[in-house]
């Protein structure tokens, strides 16, 4: 029989620009970024943020972020890499000492510095028109009041508790003993607090309460306070974010295991110019 009607999904198709992400909630935060004039950085961060809340266990803010961005206006391709090394005690000596010939799958010894939050930053000062307070007020409003969980991170959240050895974790994640099920308004309101904080102090979690706690929390293991601190990316043929050493793990958030990061896709027609004063431009690609 023929197909009729909506019997498959249709391709999405627009003419001003068109915002992609692995939740509804965030491609409608940086639909939105775009329908108030922003342009296509601030909503890729803004689609990012939300991630951070409501896809945790892929794209959290103690994740990495990478980025391909085509610039319209001189067609050239800027890459950002914000990927972390590993901890400032991880050198090959001290791993061989501990037993360990791989990356673990969670635990200190899996984690890097964050990267995300910083590249947040960098592709702002280069590319963005909102100041970042204002691109992480959906995120902060869904981590404080609630959204619906989805089945993947429920089912991610009933997999992951048997290796989360992490008394924060499960405060967290599975509260009061019990695991979120489907549809279950979930409610993050450390992280709506953290957010709000990052806003207003772009370096928390290298400088700030967050890399703290996060240096607190590995003391004694690879990282240590120093792992925190971060080098001004330097930039010839491309916008890259890097750590001097790396650092840590934040126990609040899902991520905490292995360096996974998010991937979000913004489409835009409008052409952006670079800000004057902030990193080099890079040639044509």
């Amino acid at each position: 029989m023929p197909q009729i009607g909506y019997a498959h999904r249709q391709a999405p198709m627009g003419r001003r620009g068109m915002v992609a992400a692995c939740h509804p909630l965030a491609s409608l935060a940086g639909v939105e970024v775009l329908k108030s004039g922003g342009n296509v950085v601030d909503a890729a961060v803004a689609t990012n943020a939300v991630l951070a809340v409501t896809q945790p266990n892929f794209c959290g803010v103690g994740g990495d972020i990478f980025c391909l961005y085509y610039e319209a206006a001189t067609k050239r391709v800027h890459f950002l890499n914000g990927a972390g090394r590993s901890g400032a005690r991880a050198t090959l000596d001290e791993l061989g000492r501990r037993g360990l010939t791989a990356v673990p799958g969670v635990g200190p010894g899996s984690v890097s510095v964050p990267g995300v939050t910083r590249g947040w930053r960098m592709l702002l000062d280069r590319f963005g028109t909102r100041p970042l307070a204002s691109l992480l007020e959906p995120a902060i409003h869904y981590a404080g009041e609630g959204f619906p969980l989805s089945d993947v991170v429920a089912q991610a959240i009933r997999e992951k508790a048997p290796a989360a050895d992490d008394p924060e974790w499960h405060r967290v994640f599975v509260p009061g003993g019990k695991f979120p099920q489907t549809g279950d308004c979930f409610r993050q309101p450390d992280l709506a607090r953290t957010l709000t904080d990052l806003g207003g102090e772009p370096e928390l979690f290298y400088k700030g309460r967050v890399a703290r706690a996060i240096a607190d929390t590995l003391v004694g293991r690879v990282s240590s306070a120093k792992s925190a601190r971060w080098r001004r990316a330097s930039t010839s043929r491309s916008l890259e974010a890097s750590s001097r050493r790396a650092a840590s793990a934040c126990s609040a958030f899902l991520r905490a295991e292995a360096g996974s990061a998010g991937v979000c896709t913004t489409l835009s027609r409008s052409p952006v110019t670079a800000r004057p004063g902030s990193l080099p431009s890079s040639p044509t690609a």
